[in-house]
């Protein structure tokens, strides 16, 4: 293994054998030569070709059943049925093998969005480039929250601790270091090897890369890394529904085949004939466009998100995230601009040149350039009152250390010496509430002072100093017996897009939550001003958690709405205490997020997180924005409502024409009530509509709550409807019953065919059909081309010879249409009464049947 010889070696024979150094690092030139000749840093992935898609479609168990029945149809010398059902399931693996090869290439496109990215230095620089662009000799920098890009060489480390449970399986996490190692090494001793895919808990670090890709240990381990499409928890609900409905028909079936030979003999019944019958019956019972449709309803939705700069990473919570009733965020980039501006200072003593100086010092060795962070706010602040202050610091004083920002702690901190006094200076900037006592003696005046900003919804940030002798082993323990330099305060306006983003959320009945770590005074303040609460002062903090007991922490959770100064643990037990009554979306971008995100049924993050907080996410935002996530919800909603009116649509049609043929095999002799490509043909005529039901529009009342699936009520209205559609296929079948077998065969598959495809408008929304919002235009003109396949077929040569069809005679063909206008009304009364009247007996108490 690669690692072992580099934990032998310094890190400068390394860099050198490498090609890189350490002060320029790589050079472009020939980070890009070493690129094209190894290749990306990034694990093969298993292509999901068009090829393998049509595999698995072919070898479905519903095109299987194609396959038996155009077997028949052969060994029967039917050739043309033959020739039409191989038709029927070309058509049926084409439309579901282009929709999942789009899905997959959708899945390819969202990739580029939400790659990891690293800091290297090149040609002298600091960079921030693709994690999949590094190559060997690279130099990296590492902190808290990354997720190491590649197997690295430690150079230089500073507290530096990583979890390496995914290579090593152990829960504890090490302590690297930078020193040479000694004797035999592997992976459990490598103390100055970082793994590609291990997490750095705390501390950083600067390493170079040794190992890229496949080369990596990671890479080695790695058996498949690649999954083109992940089913959903409605699809698996579903597949097991189809499943049951498969079951059910072969057991009714091998009813009614004993049946028919009971009733008409052994002699009378063409077992072939049957079993074709059978089969083909059973396929137009089973959903087996479902997964088309879902396939096609995400992958539809996914390309509106990405538009709105909306990254799905687990596709399925596109549906788990429309159930959501509760959303959680932070103040600070959701409901204000995070655009922070110094506003304010109070300086302790009278020297505000002293607090001018030991504000930039804080900014050497820091990124100043990340727009709303408090760094860029001082960079800011300083060159307006004096543009050379921050060079000329950066001259005079040498930057040797710092100590991350840490949820925990609440502060950071910046370790210089003085070049020309040689004095060590320790400068700590953070909450004011946290540093005092820890830090340095409390001061009532900036008590006041910090109240007062923070009722006009400012933000402050303390900075105190500690002179030391020489370098500590750990920073950390010298943050006492310091002095209070003074206090900034920082204003960040409200999003303009805020108040219209609370207004959607309140008519989608979802519950906003403000979690952030400000002080109560600012989290009050915007929350009033967005008029989430009523009153500043209405503000759940960190110690009134902690002081409660368990029923009045759960109380106060579930009543409020603005929680501050809220601690990483705390976050998590406020998502916990949620989850048991409701389904909560958290959305978040720091380390301080990450045990909420992941108890959080859907988990937000933001683009430019952490790597570790990234790959908890299963929604990226590309750009904050409040609007974007209510109107995500809003995406989620109509997925889950348009896939749900395709269940209903073809389940509850489709098992009263199931039986009423059933049981009418058993009352005709020598024919079948419909031939079994004629029921191929309903089955294709009415899907075909239905592949565009992802382009629906759903009403807005059916957005204004959380939606879930339920399989209880998905049965009930579909025993309901079925039953409707029995009746209405035995008035059919006792009209033509004494006519000949064709005009039965061809009036009971216009009748079958037309009410299956009005049938979709019927039930697309929950109002009258008169009231409802117009169906899509896609949707609306495969209705329309449906139907008048249905109407013409009929009368034409191709309908009469390849389908066996007849055309029916002025009367025949006007009873035919009213009674499918009879059916439309009568499926539109049912749904009246089932949704209106057995809703309102819920409203009284009964139990609720939708």
């Amino acid at each position: 293994m690669v690692f072992k010889d580099y934990a032998l070696k310094s890190a400068d024979a390394i860099v050198s054998e490498l090609g890189s150094s350490l002060t320029q690092g790589l050079s472009s030139d020939k980070a890009a030569a070493q690129l094209q000749k190894i290749g990306k840093n990034q694990q093969k992935e298993n292509d999901v070709s068009f090829w393998s898609i049509l595999l698995r479609h072919m070898t479905s168990m519903f095109v299987v059943l194609f396959f038996i029945i155009d077997l028949f149809f052969v060994v029967l010398g039917e050739w043309s049925n033959a020739g039409i059902v191989f038709l029927l399931i070309l058509i049926n693996i084409g439309v579901g093998c282009y929709q999942e090869f789009k899905a997959s290439k959708t899945i390819k496109l969202l990739k580029k969005y939400i790659e990891a990215t690293a800091t290297v230095l090149r040609d002298g620089k600091r960079q921030e480039i693709a994690a999949s662009d590094i190559v060997p000799g690279d130099i990296i920098f590492l902190q808290a929250g990354d997720i190491v890009p590649a197997d690295t060489r430690i150079i230089a480390a500073h507290g530096l601790i990583i979890d390496e449970a995914i290579i090593t399986g152990e829960s504890a996490p090490i302590q690297k270091v930078e020193k040479v190692l000694e004797g035999e090494v592997d992976l459990f001793k490598a103390f100055n090897i970082a793994f590609t895919g291990t997490l750095v808990v705390e501390g950083d670090a600067t390493v170079v890369v040794i190992a890229t890709a496949d080369q990596t240990i990671f890479g080695s381990l790695l058996k498949s890394s690649h999954r083109a499409w992940q089913e959903s928890t409605l699809e698996k609900a579903v597949i097991q529904l189809s499943k049951f409905i498969f079951l059910l028909s072969i057991f009714s079936l091998i009813c009614v085949g004993v049946g028919n030979i009971i009733v008409k003999g052994i002699g009378g019944v063409n077992i072939i004939e049957m079993l074709v019958f059978a089969t083909a019956l059973m396929v137009c019972l089973v959903p087996e466009a479902l997964p088309i449709v879902i396939t096609f309803n995400l992958s539809l939705c996914v390309r509106r998100l990405l538009k709105m700069n909306i990254v799905i990473k687990r596709l399925s919570a596109l549906e788990d995230f429309g159930a959501v009733e509760v959303l959680c965020v932070d103040k600070t980039g959701t409901l204000t601009e995070q655009d922070l501006t110094v506003v304010n200072t109070l300086q302790v003593g009278n020297n505000n040149k002293e607090l001018l100086q030991y504000s930039g010092l804080t900014l050497l060795g820091q990124n100043v350039q990340h727009k709303g962070s408090f760094e860029g706010a001082i960079d800011a602040f300083l060159k307006k009152d004096n543009h050379d202050l921050l060079a000329t610091l950066s001259q005079e004083y040498e930057y040797i250390t710092s100590s991350p920002f840490d949820p925990e702690r609440r502060r950071a901190g910046v370790f210089v010496r003085n070049k020309q006094t040689g004095q060590y200076w320790y400068v700590l900037r953070g909450a004011y509430e946290i540093m005092e006592n820890a830090c340095f003696a409390p001061s009532k005046a900036a008590h006041e002072w910090i109240q007062s900003e923070g009722l006009k919804g400012n933000r402050t940030l303390a900075i105190a100093v500690r002179m030391l002798k020489a370098v500590p082993e750990d920073l950390l323990q010298e943050e006492h017996d310091c002095t209070l330099i003074g206090i900034l305060a920082f204003s960040d306006p409200i999003k303009r897009t805020a108040p219209a983003a609370l207004e959607q959320a309140r008519s989608l009945g979802l519950a906003i939550k403000v979690i952030s770590g400000d002080a109560p005074e600012v989290c009050g303040s915007v929350a009033y001003a967005l008029q989430l609460i009523d009153n500043p002062s209405k503000v759940v903090t960190s110690k009134m958690l902690e002081e409660a007991s368990l029923e009045e922490k759960t109380r106060l959770i579930e009543e409020g709405v603005v929680f501050s100064r809220v601690l990483p643990d705390q976050k998590a037990e406020i998502v916990q205490i949620l989850k048991q009554h409701k389904r909560v979306g958290f959305m978040g971008d720091g380390l301080n997020d990450l045990p909420a995100l992941m108890s959080a049924d859907v988990a937000l993050v933001v683009q430019g997180c952490p790597d570790v907080v990234r790959e908890a996410g299963d929604i990226i935002l590309l750009n904050r924005s409040l609007l974007s996530v209510v109107r995500a919800i809003m995406e989620g909603r109509t997925v889950l409502a348009n896939t749900m009116k395709y269940i209903k649509t073809t389940l509850a049609p489709n098992f009263g024409h199931f039986y009423a043929l059933t049981i009418a095999s058993l009352f005709v002799r020598d024919m079948l009530p419909m031939l079994p490509i004629q029921l191929l043909l309903v089955n294709f005529l009415s899907d075909f509509p239905m592949i565009s039901i992802a382009t629906d529009y759903v009403e807005p009342e059916e957005l204004s709550r959380p939606q879930q699936y339920n399989l209880k009520n998905i049965l009930f209205i579909t025993v309901i409807l079925g039953i409707v559609s029995m009746i209405f296929d035995f008035i059919c079948f006792s009209y033509f019953f004494k006519r000949p077998a064709t005009a039965m065969q061809t009036g009971w598959f216009m009748e079958t065919a037309l009410t299956e495809i009005l049938f979709i408008f019927a039930i697309r929304t929950q109002k009258p059909f008169f009231m409802t919002t117009r169906p899509s235009l896609p949707l609306s003109l495969c209705a329309l081309a449906a139907i008048m396949l249905t109407c013409i077929l009929p009368y034409t040569s191709l309908g009469q010879s390849v389908f066996k069809f007849a055309p029916l005679d002025t009367h025949s063909l006007i009873f035919v249409c009213g009674l499918v206008l009879g059916y439309f009304i009568s499926v539109e009364l049912v749904k009246y009464v089932y949704y209106r009247v057995l809703s309102f007996r819920n409203d009284n108490g009964s139990s609720k049947a939708s």
